[in-house]
């Protein structure tokens, strides 16, 4: 994620170090010289200065002082602070009382409290020239902010011009804009003619009269006179 940020050209690269080591030894500053190789949006911030050792102080020093032929070289320069120790912490030093431990030991200290570096010491410094950076990297920054916006918003406009118009609220509209174009295409169709339903003409049931009024001594005869009893049935049915 650190490599993401850092490789933009608009970002500036604050690469925190430790004067326990050389920066060429601590991976922040490789990092910076990798996305930074000329050292144009990278500012140096080092911290426990009290932990250089005094024959490496002059070192240190001509590293704060910003000359150009040095190795470690950054346009925007290098700073440096000192922060309450674990000790120093343990104490409740905090606030006003770290920043002013910081200013008398910048003061008191042989090397970091000539003049020539008292414009890189201490936080309040060091806030105040990220906060110039910030302001002078957004003034450059707002127009081209300000086209990309102008160009999403024209390819937001062209998408929207695509969309069909948003539906009424009446659905009554909806349904005569739909019906009224077809209207005259169903007009002209031709209608099927209706299938003719089956009905039944006539229906005779004729029967003799011995079989509707037999006699009484022949009203359950034998088969085989049953048989000579004259009945017929008709039936006519006409679809």
């Amino acid at each position: 994620m650190t490599e993401r940020y850092i490789s933009r050209d608009n970002a500036i690269i604050i690469a925190v170090m430790s004067c326990e080591y050389e920066p060429n030894n601590q991976a922040i500053y490789s990092l910076a010289k990798e996305h930074d190789p000329a050292g144009e949006r990278t500012l140096g911030c080092l911290t426990k200065p009290d932990r250089i050792e005094e024959k490496h102080e002059p070192a240190w020093a001509q590293l704060m002082s910003g000359d150009g032929s040095s190795d470690f070289f950054l346009k925007l320069g290098w700073h440096m602070v000192k922060n309450p120790s674990k000790a120093e912490m343990e104490r409740g030093v905090a606030g006003a009382a770290a920043r002013g431990a910081e200013a008398d030991f910048f003061t008191a200290h042989t090397y970091f409290g000539g003049s020539v570096l008292a414009g890189r010491l201490g936080v309040p410094v060091l806030r105040e020239k990220m906060s110039g950076l910030l302001t002078a990297l957004i003034s450059r920054q707002l127009p081209v902010i300000a086209g990309k916006v102008a160009d999403e918003m024209a390819a937001v406009q062209k998408e929207l011009a695509t969309l069909p118009p948003p539906p009424p609220s009446n659905p009554t509209f909806i349904i005569n804009k739909v019906q009224l174009p077809l209207e005259p295409s169903c007009r002209a169709a031709p209608r099927p003619r209706p299938r003719p339903r089956p009905h039944i003409s006539c229906i005779a049931l004729h029967a003799s009269a011995s079989e509707l009024h037999p006699p009484p001594a022949t009203r359950h005869p034998p088969p085989a006179t049953r048989t000579t009893n004259s009945r017929w049935w008709s039936l006519w049915l006409r679809a």
